[in-house]
């Protein structure tokens, strides 16, 4: 556990949190004060075949994520096409919302959602078709005691694509009280 955490807004680098997810939780970064982001990029590696790889923080106190911060979980799915993949060509993939279905096809044969939205901890998954082969979004997991102040950009969402998309991943937020102007996605590409 550390005292605290604090990025500079001049800080222009990269911060792997090497945060594992597993069925009993997840090993977070622990930080028993407060956590300041003014700059910099928190991210996390693409799963593997046996570690899910999340974005995964404590903070005892407060945490702020200024203008010049990023919290990026993007494009951090498996490899391969997982639980809400389609497979059917030029048609979106599921994940909390349903994916959009290609044209002239039901929209019973898009595949169902998955995830809990109560307590998301899900993985996106990979579009199909085309240019949509890119990943999912990853699983973004912050504790805060206190108060979370957003005004950089937290996201867990797909790589953007022109048809076919992947599924975004999940943000799972708790925190004493949420304030700030940033942006907030977990969306599809």
């Amino acid at each position: 556990t550390l005292a605290s955490w604090t990025q500079t807004a001049d800080f222009k680098g990269f911060v792997l949190l090497d945060t594992v997810l597993t069925e009993g939780g997840y090993n977070a970064l622990a930080v028993s004060g407060d956590i300041d982001l003014q700059g910099g990029t928190w991210t996390c590696r693409a799963p593997g075949a046996t570690a899910m790889h999340i974005i995964g923080a404590t903070a005892g106190g407060n945490m702020t994520v200024g203008t010049n911060a990023l919290i990026m979980a993007m494009e951090r799915t498996f490899s391969q096409r997982t639980t809400g993949a389609t497979d059917h060509n030029a048609e979106a993939s599921s994940h909390g919302g349903i994916g959009g279905p290609a044209e002239g096809m039901a929209p019973e044969a898009v595949k169902r959602c998955y995830g809990s939205i109560v307590n998301p901890d899900t993985f996106g998954c990979k579009g199909n078709g085309g240019q949509g082969t890119d990943g999912g979004g990853g699983v973004i997991k912050i504790a805060v005691a206190g108060k979370l102040t957003v005004h950089g950009c937290v996201t867990a969402s797909a790589w953007s694509a022109p048809y076919a998309g992947a599924s975004g991943g999940s943000v799972n937020i708790t925190c004493g009280e949420l304030v700030g102007t940033g942006a907030w996605d977990g969306g599809w590409g």
